[in-house]
């Protein structure tokens, strides 16, 4: 059976540790609260309290997000003009293959706990990666409108400095098996890399030119990813041997 204070930790978690999303539009707010809410039904039903149960819920969850983040890809890829879609591929391959990355690192640290309890949390980290991606597409469609009105909702995420992500992620490295070092340097490259990436897709989403609201849109946009990426090594830094 599975721990139960445990399960509770990670539903807990899965509401609470999401990029915040500004004004999303109704139908897509909609979608994300009917994926937490099955997820959370399937959590709590009474035939998934198994561990291997309650792996599936998260990973029929993880499918459920991946279609919702290819479905705000479109929307947004047909709503951005022709001139600004190539940003938004280059965006989307670098995340990809800072995903790809961060699979490898998550898989790292878990390979160090024991304990089949563990496996629901990995599969739940596994998910944040891609639920938080079409939170961000999703968010990056309503602000294409809000740059038309010139009105941009503030975001929640704060500042985070480029040297805290750097100690968070050296802690991490020096926890883990030698082995599993380079597997940390290249999760920091590649996450690096689509922030770059990323930078000229926000511009693209964002109001133009020096108006408050672009300016407001684009600081807030900039934040959010490295306050995820904080989130995430912290997290993982906290597993690294778990028993």
């Amino acid at each position: 059976m599975v721990n139960r204070p445990l399960m509770q930790c990670l539903a807990t978690l899965m509401l609470c540790v999401t990029l915040p999303v500004a004004a999303a539009e109704p139908p897509a707010a909609a979608v994300a609260a009917d994926i937490d809410q099955t997820l959370t039904r399937c959590l709590d039903a009474p035939d998934k309290q198994s561990t291997g149960g309650q792996d599936e819920c998260i990973v029929d969850a993880t499918h459920a997000w991946d279609a919702r983040l290819n479905a705000s890809y479109r929307t947004l890829q047909d709503e951005l003009p022709a001139s600004s879609r190539p940003a938004l591929l280059a965006a989307q391959r670098a995340w990809l293959a800072s995903r790809d990355a961060d699979l490898a690192l998550i898989g790292a640290v878990y390979a160090t706990t024991r304990g089949t309890m563990y496996a629901p949390m990995n599969a739940n980290d596994v998910m944040m990666l891609t639920k938080r991606r079409a939170q961000t597409l999703t968010r990056y469609a309503a602000d294409l409108g809000y740059a038309a009105s010139g009105e941009v909702p503030p975001l929640a995420a704060k500042a985070v400095k480029s040297s805290e992500i750097d100690s968070a992620a050296r802690r991490v490295k020096r926890r883990l098996p030698t082995s599993s070092r380079n597997i940390v340097r290249t999760s920091n490259e590649r996450w690096r890399a689509f922030v770059s990436a990323e930078q000229g897709l926000i511009a693209a989403v964002c109001p133009s030119g020096k108006s408050a609201a672009g300016k407001a849109c684009r600081k807030a946009q900039a934040n959010s990813e490295p306050a995820a990426r904080l989130a995430l090594l912290k997290g993982l830094d906290g597993l690294i041997g778990a028993q």
